[in-house]
């Protein structure tokens, strides 16, 4: 699959489910030519990766982003 979007560069984007199929495609593919926040359940000390539990308005507010990704959905692993 090849995604093609010229004008996705040297923009501020938020992806949500990043460790999912769909957003692990997206953020790699996009993560070469833009400033990326990925929010996801892993617990890291990350500045550019965020826990759910710790995203607020705030944090949203000061990236600034152009796009918003949203690929998370809750799953039961167990």
């Amino acid at each position: 699959m090849k995604f093609q979007n010229k004008n996705l560069k040297n923009t501020n984007i938020i992806i949500t489910g990043s460790n999912g199929q769909l957003g692990k495609f997206f953020y790699n593919y996009l993560k070469k030519n833009n400033n990326i926040l990925i929010v996801n359940n892993n617990e890291n000390n990350n500045k550019k990766e965020l826990n759910y539990s710790k995203i607020n308005f705030k944090i949203i507010k000061n990236f600034d982003p152009d796009y918003f990704f949203h690929f998370g959905s809750p799953t039961d692993k167990k």
